[in-house]
């Protein structure tokens, strides 16, 4: 049983269900009576993939996570360097084998896109400052870019979800790089943190927070959304953030961030709860 617990610790299970959260939701948005069938396909290929990324990161990042996350699996020796291989093998087939069910398009997006930007992630982009951030953020919120090519093959109707989940998904990948700095700095990866240090990151990401504040209301005041969205925003996303502000400003330690990092996965549940009851 323990191994089972580490091996789903080293997949990131609970990130990995918040992305089949954000598939499902999708593909009711956009098709609400697609075939059950359909359904199973692409939230298992979601999980597949995120699983595939989570451990690619958690095997290359090993050095950093000895410091940063001494408890993760892979870097507390829990599973083996050759346990990860398998795992990564067989996940590439599963990754293969439901992909056959995809149109040309879907699988350009998936190949040419998304997997390359996970496999590199780690040793090309993440050292760039602020580009590791984009390409994250940009994985995260791809899910609904994936599930609208996947129904539609297009992309004309989730495009505002996608920006607000690519937001929010910058501040917290910009504050978990905050969380990890010593480890990175040891590893010489250069995040912004690293290069330009603790204190002006916190002030950016402050800055961060209150420009997506600010944003988040704009919507409201010239589009066609309603109390709900004004309220449910306000009251389930702002107020989450300011107390974001004022931990960041009370001289954050460890555990300060560890509450910010646990706050920011609820706030994402909240925050696809909102989109797909708006768009319902």
């Amino acid at each position: 049983m323990k191994k089972l617990y580490y091996i789903l610790s080293a997949l990131r299970i609970h990130n990995s269900i918040i992305g089949i959260l954000a598939g499902y939701i999708a593909t009711l948005i956009i098709n609400p009576s697609i075939h059950i069938t359909n359904i199973y396909i692409i939230l298992l290929e979601i999980f597949c993939v995120m699983s595939f990324g989570n451990l690619i990161n958690d095997f290359q990042d090993v050095e950093s996570d000895k410091i940063a996350h001494p408890k993760r699996a892979v870097a507390s020796n829990k599973i083996s360097f050759n346990e990860i291989k398998l795992f990564l093998i067989i996940l590439i087939i599963l990754i293969i084998t439901i992909s056959i069910n995809f149109t040309i398009i879907v699988n350009l997006f998936l190949y040419g896109i998304i997997l390359p930007l996970l496999i590199f992630y780690n040793k090309v982009f993440k050292p760039v400052p602020i580009l590791g951030n984009i390409v994250i953020s940009f994985l995260l919120c791809s899910v609904f870019i994936f599930i609208e090519l996947f129904i539609l093959q297009s992309f004309r109707v989730l495009y505002f979800p996608t920006i607000l989940i690519f937001s929010f998904s910058f501040i917290r990948e910009f504050l978990k790089d905050i969380q990890d700095y010593q480890g990175d700095s040891v590893a010489e990866i250069h995040t912004f943190p690293v290069v330009f240090g603790v204190k002006n990151s916190i002030n950016v990401a402050i800055v961060l927070i209150c420009l997506f504040c600010v944003t988040l209301l704009l919507p409201y005041c010239f589009y066609d959304f309603n109390l709900f969205y004004l309220y449910s925003i306000i009251i389930l996303i702002e107020f989450p953030l300011i107390i974001i502000v004022f931990l960041l400003l009370n001289n954050p330690s460890n555990q300060s961030f560890k509450s910010i990092a646990l706050l920011t996965k609820v706030m994402s549940v909240v925050g696809l709860l909102i989109i797909f009851i708006l768009y319902r």
